[in-house]
């Protein structure tokens, strides 16, 4: 009989500023993580007002379709299923944001299919999402955040691809 570990992951705040300690999270049996994301770190204007939640947040992917949030101290937040048949290929996360890209059904005809989706990361709400444009034969290789921002309310988005 062969037995396996479960997945953990594990979180260690490096802000000199912050009061958090690490934490770590045990995934269900059979879940596995595909990508994480860690944002939302920016030194609060008052140390002494952080709550239990902490500063930041962090996201995961898994296999079986979950994006799983968690605060900056390990709490999680909430757990949604992100959809049948849609694999999440990337996540990026800002001090306010969270990119999520994601393949839509299968590559055909060396098209990756891929979409995003951009979140505000305290209300969970979508504020935008689209297709990726992206060139027959081309793969993703990274995806993230700028610091400029476009226009108010609007996160700037980086992507790199190479054919």
């Amino acid at each position: 009989v062969q037995t396996c570990a479960l997945p953990i992951f594990y979180h260690r705040p490096y802000e000199s500023w912050s009061k958090a300690t690490e934490w770590q999270y045990t995934l269900s049996p059979g879940e596995n993580p595909t990508a994480l994301a860690i944002g939302g770190l920016a030194e609060p204007s008052d140390p002494e007002e952080i709550s239990i939640t902490g500063t930041g947040a962090v996201v995961v992917a898994t296999d079986r379709g979950y994006l799983r949030f968690f605060t900056g101290s390990g709490l999680q937040r909430r757990v949604e299923n992100f959809g049948d048949g849609e694999d999440v290929v990337a996540l990026a996360a800002s001090r306010d944001w969270l990119l999520v890209v994601s393949r839509k059904g299968p590559v055909v005809d060396a098209k990756q299919n891929l979409e995003y989706e951009v979140r505000d990361l305290d209300s969970f709400e979508t504020v935008q999402k689209g297709k990726l444009p992206m060139r027959k034969g081309a793969s993703l290789k990274w995806v993230g955040f700028s610091d400029e921002q476009v226009s108010p309310g609007c996160p700037p988005i980086v992507c790199d691809h190479e054919c």
